[in-house]
């Protein structure tokens, strides 16, 4: 891509009237195109600025290569940007599950404390009421009622009680159906 005077003289690194008068000499090759101006071949002003030349066709290289670089970190850095975006969120979608653990876990503490509570207060009554008990027991005297009866030997003295008890519920339904039966059989008198 040839160069104007003013960009040869960037490019050498020289004044545009030191890159005009090498031209004016004949030392440094230029053609004018069709509206007059010079028109300077990269090669024509590398032969005559070599030291300069170089340098500038590394520094455009240098350009290009850091264009490249900065077009590369640019898409990197809008990768980062949406993977630092995805983290947020699974972070908050994490936080929301700790909290309702967390909730969860302290609701279960609550419960499992005043079930621990009420726990202890049902042991603390049970030993009370065993404590009570044995005092009772140590407290209470032998009584012949707490030993059972022998039964009679005798068969007759088996029988007497049930007997007896036999002969009083006979007499009491006999009186009963007298109180139903008389009445009906006088007519109601």
């Amino acid at each position: 891509m040839p160069y104007s005077l003013k960009q040869a003289a960037a490019a050498c690194g020289r004044s545009r009237s030191s890159v005009y008068e090498a031209t004016k000499s004949g030392r440094l090759k230029a053609e004018q195109d069709e509206k007059g101006r010079f028109v300077i071949q990269p090669d024509d002003l590398k032969n005559v600025f070599p030291e300069h030349s170089e340098n500038v066709h590394s520094e455009r290289e240098k350009t290009q290569i850091n264009e490249e670089k900065h077009s590369l970190f640019l898409q990197t850095i809008a990768s980062l940007e949406n993977t630092v975006e995805a983290l947020k969120d699974g972070r908050n979608e994490w936080r929301e599950q700790a909290k309702a653990a967390a909730t969860t876990i302290e609701k279960q503490a609550e419960a499992l404390a005043m079930a621990t509570a009420a726990s202890a207060r049902a042991i603390t009554q049970a030993d009370e009421m065993r404590r009570q008990l044995g005092a009772i027991e140590h407290t209470k005297p032998e009584s012949k009622a707490d030993t059972l009866p022998t039964p009679p030997t005798d068969a007759r003295a088996a029988v007497r009680p049930f007997f007896w008890t036999a002969i009083a519920a006979a007499t009491i339904a006999a009186a009963a159906l007298w109180q139903l039966w008389w009445p009906w059989w006088t007519g109601g008198n």
